[in-house]
C-alpha cells in the first residue's frame, strides 16, 4: 500500500480517479480520467501532492506522450514491459495526500523494492515543465480554491502563495480573545406622580414650590 513516505516525484501508485474526482480536496482536471489506473507523481509541496495520470493506449493524432521502458523503475508485470503514455494535455490533480492515499488503497501491495516509478530527471526534463506551461502544476490554484475554502491548515508557505492562514487551534494560541461587547444597563423607569408623592415632583421641577419652599 502507497505510504506518505513513499509519495515523491517520480513514483508511480494505482489510483481510484473516481474517488480523486468525486473529493472536494481535490482539485481535479476539466477532463475526468476513466477507471483505476497508475498516476506518477509530478510534484510535491508540503502537505500536498499532484498526479499525473498514465495510461497504456497512445491516443490519435500523436496526443500521447510514451514513457520510454528504459526510464522505468521497478514495478513488475505490464508495467516493466508493456506501452506506457502521458496525455499529452499534462492535466494534474492537486490535493492533500490524504486524499492519494485513499485512492490508492486497493491498489496491489508494493514494498520499497517493487513500487513501480520513473526516473526523477526524465519526469523533471520531460512532464514537469509541459504540465507548467499548462498551468496544471500550479499549487496556488489549489490553494485559491479548494485550499481557500475548505481547508487553510494545508496553505503552506512551502506552496510559495503567500502568508499561510491559520487553523483556528493556532488563532486561539496566537490571537488575543476579541474584547466582550458592553452590556447596555437600563435605565429606570420614570415615577408617575400619585397622590402620595406629589409633592416631591413639585419640589424637584423648576421654579417648584412644594413643602419647605418659600
Amino acid at each position: 500500500m502507497l505510504t506518505e513516505a513513499e509519495m515523491v516525484v517520480g513514483v508511480v501508485a494505482y489510483l481510484d480517479p473516481a474517488m480523486l474526482d468525486a473529493d472536494p480536496m481535490v482539485l481535479a482536471p476539466a477532463s475526468p480520467t476513466e477507471g483505476r489506473r497508475p498516476f506518477v507523481c509530478v510534484g510535491r509541496a508540503g502537505k500536498l501532492s499532484a498526479w499525473m495520470a498514465l495510461t497504456s493506449q497512445a491516443g490519435p493524432n500523436r496526443s500521447h506522450l510514451a514513457i520510454p521502458t528504459a526510464v522505468r523503475r521497478r514495478g513488475r508485470g505490464v508495467w516493466c514491459t508493456g506501452s506506457s503514455f502521458a496525455n499529452k494535455v499534462f492535466a494534474t490533480y492537486i490535493g492533500p495526500h490524504a486524499s492519494f492515499l485513499g485512492a490508492a488503497a486497493h491498489e496491489d501491495n508494493f514494498d520499497a523494492e517493487d513500487r513501480p516509478g520513473i526516473d526523477t530527471a526524465w519526469v523533471e526534463r520531460e512532464l514537469i515543465p509541459r504540465s507548467r506551461e499548462r498551468q496544471s502544476l500550479d499549487f496556488s490554484r489549489w490553494h485559491k480554491g479548494c485550499g481557500a475554502k475548505q481547508a487553510p491548515a494545508l496553505a503552506l508557505p512551502e506552496a510559495k502563495v503567500g502568508k499561510p492562514l491559520l487553523t483556528r487551534e493556532q488563532a486561539a494560541v496566537l490571537l488575543p480573545p476579541p474584547a466582550p461587547k458592553p452590556v447596555p444597563v437600563p435605565r429606570p423607569a420614570e415615577a408617575t406622580p400619585t397622590a402620595e408623592n406629589w409633592t416631591k415632583f413639585i419640589d424637584t421641577a423648576p421654579g417648584g414650590k412644594g413643602p419647605g419652599r418659600r
